[in-house]
């Protein structure tokens, strides 16, 4: 039975998790890794499993690295040490193409995050506002942030898929492990979750191992060994890259790309190489494990993975179960195709287009080669003959010994289907990766119609895999959106980040903000949206049933951002806003003093502008209460007008010092609407009931009761901002 499918004494496969022995009361019997030992062989089984992949992709970084398309001593040995042998790297170029899109399309964004605060909150618009521009300016703010992002598009264009991990509970900004590093089992999909093991190799060097239990009472307690872990920096040796990793083949690669291969023994930095073993529970939490890279005490061959139990009880140095509430939270995968579904499934430009870049390479240098032997003469003689032959140029004359014949014939270059040839196999590296060479049209005549479709099927292409990283981009920033806003954070930053937004907003509602859809569509992530709104904005200019100043403020965040908009728009009111609010109050004044009904308030008014039309009218109202019911009755309309007008101004927040001024002007004519309603009452008390008379006129006031009894008049007109 091979090694891989051997059974412990549990009858559990080696070199996997356990199942977890079900009672019938549905809780487990035991956890998905048992003991450092069981670790180990997962570790060891994935490395060795993911070995021809990673051989794989040596040499495809090999390409990547300017690879010659021949061997130049093969060519020695076959008489063929005269043929050109360059690169003319076919594979970077286009992944240099393809790469720095997935960076460009992250750094194009405006926002990193379109979580947004519902309407039932008071304030949401604004408090969404400040959430998405502060953790924007926090993510970006953060040294490597862009380092990363290009490691993860170069990473996933080149070989396919690559991965992201958080490996602890209380830091936001993750780490990037390339295939190298990273391992999990044949046939996991290409979503976190649906991973029961991922394997990660890390190297730290030791301040950084010992900052992890500087505490060491808090680090015991989260699971480390600190035994163990004080072993392995003490037992710290220098880095050799050639000789203490198992895939070394893309290792050798990287060395050759730092011109460092000719050092037998490299002297790097004293570091630990550390293995973090994530394994899924059957309820679905995930158990973290690190183990130490034994460097010595195997038994046997070291890729059996053998070792003594001495070595293997120093392994183990950090144990925490139920350690994370699902693998989404521990890890993040960015996969370049759909392929079969699966993480392996998933082949990058470099695995694709690995066979078609060497051919091209070769075809290029045939070309070279054909151009330069294009018209030369040929010489005919024997063997001997040729070995001696010795040829001189004298002005323009050439001489050449006896015996030797001079054919008419010249070499043709023929190298016209090896331009056709190679156009035709660069349009098929564009079409597999979807670059932008520009395409050569043939025929005299071009068309308009010609060079949209190609354009537009070039772009088709371009969004297919941009919409893929932007959506596998989201679900990265969703889990880094919950640490940042995480009470428990560790991070610097991350704390200042939310001592800000708690002075806009309380701890509900950036608890509620964190939980929200980073982006519901791709669309989010797009400049389609900002794109539109400047259409709208540009076409609806002078439009009256648009308000004009909102317009402006939205295509300024749109195409900058909103602080500019706040910074640089005047405060005035709209002019076309203005004079329709101006309006829409004359209209109402038809009805408040002809009437003396009430108008009810829109709260799409501005309430201010209405206040400023109404000050005449109610001077005038004010003036005419002092002579008869009739003016008392309108200026009882316009004053309660006029106060759910107020009330509205504070809701929009209107300047608060313009509040008070009208605030007071309002509340003093309300004292005197209430006297005036007090004399009218007396008066009727003391006249009592009259029958009416024909043709009688309006009684005259009484004694005491004209203007001179009125209390002293205030201000007629509101303060309010000029129109």
């Amino acid at each position: 039975m091979p090694k891989d499918y051997q059974m412990d004494e549990q009858g559990d496969t080696l070199g996997a998790i356990n199942t977890p022995d079900l009672k019938p009361s549905l809780k487990s019997g035991r956890r998905a890794i048992k003991d450092a030992q069981q670790a180990f062989n997962i570790v060891r089984n994935l490395e060795e499993a993911a070995r021809e992949r990673n051989t794989k992709n040596a040499r495809i970084m090999a390409k990547y690295n300017a690879e010659k398309p021949y061997t130049q001593s093969e060519l020695e040995a076959e008489g063929l040490g005269w043929k050109s042998n360059f690169t003319t790297k076919p594979l970077p170029m286009l992944i240099d193409k393809v790469a720095p899109r997935f960076s460009k399309a992250i750094e194009s964004v405006k926002f990193l995050t379109n979580s947004a605060l519902p309407n039932e909150y008071p304030g949401a618009a604004v408090k969404t506002e400040a959430f998405r521009r502060e953790i924007t300016k926090l993510i970006r703010a953060r040294p490597g942030w862009q380092n990363m992002i290009a490691e993860i598009a170069q990473e996933n264009a080149l070989f396919g898929y690559t991965c992201l991990a958080w490996l602890d509970e209380f830091s936001w900004f993750p780490k990037h492990f390339r295939q190298d590093s990273f391992f999990v089992p044949s046939g996991t999909k290409q979503l976190p979750n649906s991973a029961q093991i991922v394997a990660l190799r890390e190297t730290l060097l030791i301040h950084e191992l010992f900052d992890l239990i500087e505490n060491s009472e808090a680090a015991r307690t989260a699971g480390w060994n600190i035994e163990n872990t004080v072993n392995a920096i003490n037992s710290a040796i220098p880095d050799d890259r050639r000789s203490r990793h198992s895939s070394w083949e893309r290792v050798y690669e990287d060395l050759i790309r730092e011109a460092n291969v000719g050092l037998s023994h490299e002297s790097g930095a004293r570091s630990i190489n550390l293995w973090h073993l994530l394994a899924t529970e059957h309820t679905g939490k995930v158990s973290h494990y690190i183990l130490r890279e034994p460097s010595d005490g195997f038994v046997g061959n070291r890729n059996e993975g053998v070792m003594s139990e001495k070595s293997m009880s120093t392994t183990a140095l950090f144990e925490r179960e139920d350690r994370f509430d699902s693998m989404a939270e521990g890890v993040a995968f960015f996969s370049f195709q759909q392929g079969n579904s699966t993480l392996h499934g998933s082949k990058g430009i470099g695995r694709e287009i690995y066979a078609i870049a060497a051919m091209v390479d070769r075809s290029r240098n045939e070309v070279v080669d054909r151009l330069n032997l294009a018209g030369k003469i040929i010489i005919q003689a024997d063997d001997k003959a040729l070995r001696r032959f010795k040829m001189s140029v004298v002005g323009s004359a050439l001489l050449v010994g006896q015996g030797y014949a001079i054919s008419e014939r010249k070499i043709e270059s023929g190298v016209r289907e090896f331009l056709e040839l190679d156009q035709f196999l660069t349009g098929l590296l564009d079409q597999m990766a979807g670059a932008t060479t520009p395409k050569a049209f043939e025929g005299d005549r071009v068309t308009k119609a010609q060079v949209d479709l190609f354009a537009a099927r070039e772009e088709e292409s371009r969004d297919n895999i941009i919409s893929r990283f932007l959506t596998q981009f989201a679900d990265m920033m969703t889990t880094m959106q919950r640490r940042i806003c995480n009470p428990d954070v560790a991070d610097e930053d991350a704390q200042a980040f939310q001592k800000r937004m708690l002075q806009v907003m309380d701890r509900k509602e950036l608890n509620e903000l964190a939980k929200q859809p980073v982006a519901s569509t791709v669309k989010d992530y797009t400049e389609v949206e900002r794109q539109q709104i400047v259409m709208i904005a540009t076409e609806a200019r002078g439009n009256p049933l648009y308000n004009q100043k909102e317009l402006e403020r939205q295509k300024i965040s749109a195409i900058l951002n909103e602080d500019l908009a706040n910074q640089i728009l005047l405060p005035d009111n709209d002019p076309t806003v203005a004079a329709e609010q101006i309006r829409q109050q004359q209209m109402e004044m038809l009805v408040l003093v002809g009437q003396a009904s009430e108008v009810p308030v829109s709260p799409r008014d501005n309430h201010l502008v209405h206040l400023q039309v109404m000050a005449p009218a109610m001077e005038s109202a004010a003036q005419a209460a002092t002579n008869g019911t009739e003016g008392l009755e309108v200026l009882q309309a316009l004053l309660s007008h006029a106060e759910q007008h107020l009330a509205g101004a504070k809701q929009t927040g209107a300047p608060p010092d313009v509040i008070k001024e009208i605030g007071t002007f309002l509340s003093n004519l309300r004292k005197a609407v209430e006297q005036l309603n007090q004399l009218e009452a007396q008066q009727q008390q003391q006249m009592g009931p009259m029958p009416p008379q024909a043709g009688a006129g309006p009684m005259p006031p009484q004694a005491g009761a004209g203007p001179e009894a009125l209390p002293p008049a205030e201000p007629a007109a509101p303060p309010g901002p000029p129109v």
